[in-house]
C-alpha cells in the first residue's frame, strides 16, 4: 500500500511525501522524491506580531532499504526552498530562510504480522541529526527561530504502524503514531516536540485505471511549548490541529508511482493569536527497486 505522511508548517523537516511506510522485502530498495508548498495566515486582522502571512516550499527524498524480510533502514532527508513569513509594516517586510534541515536516519521491524487476518504491527526508531549546529545568518542578521531551516539540534523520532488489509476489498487501513522529540540544541533552546497520529483508508480503484489508488487520511498534530534559553517555556508556541488529507496516485512502467496529496484543516487551537494553517499540496514520485530474487 502507498500512502502520504506529511506535515504543515512544523518546525524542522516536513514528513516523507508518499511510499510503503511498512517493511520492505530484503534487498528490495525504494527511493521517494517529493515536494511540498504549505501556507498559513494571520488568525486575525489585528495581529499583535504584525505577521500577514507565510509560506514554506520544501522538497525531500526518503531512501529506504530491506535488510531482512523484517527489517528497513530508512534514510529521510530535505530541503527548504524558502521559509518566509511576510510582516504588516510598511513597505511589507519580509523575512526568508532556506537550506537543509535536520536528517534522519530510522530502523523500522515487523513486530507481528499474521497472513489472515491481514494484520501487521510495525515499530521503529530513528535518530535526527543536524547538519549545522548554528542558526542561519541573512545579511549579517540572525534569522528568527521561525525562519530557520533547522533546529540545529539532535533528536529522536520513535513511530509505531499498525495494518489492517482487506485483498478482497483492494483496502488498506492503517493508523501511525510518530513522535518528534528534540534535544537543546547548541544556542541553549529547545524547539518543540511533536506528536502526530493519523488513520488512513486506502483503495484500490484498477476500475477507473490499473494501479490508481486514492486514500484519505485524518491526522491529528499535537505541538509542546519551546523552551527558551532562560528555560521558560515559548508563550507564542504550542497547538492541535486536525487536518484532512484525500491523495491520488497512479502506478506507471510497474515499479513507479505518482502522487498529488491536498492536506486541509478543520480544526486549529493554538496558545497565541500568531498564525493558521491555511492549506499545502504535495507533489511524490516513487521509484521501487525490486531485488532479482522478486
Amino acid at each position: 500500500a502507498t500512502f502520504s505522511y506529511s506535515q504543515c508548517c512544523g518546525q524542522g523537516t516536513p514528513m516523507r511525501g508518499v511510499g510503503n511506510l511498512g517493511v520492505l522485502k530484503k534487498k528490495d530498495l525504494q527511493v521517494v522524491l517529493f515536494h511540498k508548498y504549505s501556507s498559513s495566515v494571520n488568525q486575525t486582522a489585528d495581529n499583535p506580531y504584525l505577521i500577514l502571512d507565510a509560506n514554506y516550499n520544501f522538497i525531500g527524498t526518503s531512501i529506504s532499504y530491506g535488510i531482512t524480510n523484517k527489517m528497513t533502514v530508512e534514510t529521510e532527508l530535505g530541503y527548504f526552498i524558502n521559509k518566509t513569513q511576510r510582516y504588516k509594516l510598511d513597505p511589507i517586510y519580509t523575512l526568508k530562510g532556506f537550506g537543509l534541515t535536520n536528517g534522519v536516519i530510522s530502523l523500522k521491524r515487523t513486530i507481528y504480522k499474521t497472513a489472515a487476518p491481514n494484520w501487521e504491527i510495525v515499530g521503529g526508531l530513528g535518530f535526527k541529526f543536524p547538519f549545522t549546529t548554528s542558526y542561519q545568518m541573512v545579511d549579517g542578521v540572525q534569522l528568527p527561530i521561525d525562519n530557520q531551516p533547522s533546529t540545529c539540534a539532535f533528536g529522536i523520532v520513535p513511530k509505531i504502524l499498525v495494518f489492517k488489509k482487506f485483498p478482497k476489498k483492494e483496502v488498506t487501513i492503517l493508523f501511525i503514531h510518530r513522535p518528534d522529540i528534540n534535544f537543546k540544541n547548541s544556542n541553549n533552546y529547545t524547539y518543540v516536540s511533536g506528536f502526530t497520529s493519523a488513520l488512513f483508508f486506502s483503495k484500490q480503484f484498477n476500475f477507473i485505471s490499473k494501479g490508481t489508488t486514492g486514500v484519505l487520511q485524518i491526522r491529528n498534530e499535537i505541538r509542546l511549548r519551546d523552551v527558551k534559553t532562560d528555560g521558560q517555556l515559548a508563550e507564542t508556541t504550542g497547538s492541535a490541529v486536525v487536518f484532512i488529507s484525500p491523495q491520488v496516485g497512479q502506478v506507471f512502467l510497474k515499479n513507479y508511482f505518482i502522487s498529488f496529496a491536498y492536506d486541509f484543516p478543520v480544526y486549529q487551537h493554538f496558545n497565541t493569536e500568531k498564525l493558521k494553517y491555511k492549506h499545502a499540496f504535495t507533489f511524490s514520485l516513487v521509484a521501487n527497486f525490486p531485488s532479482k530474487k522478486d
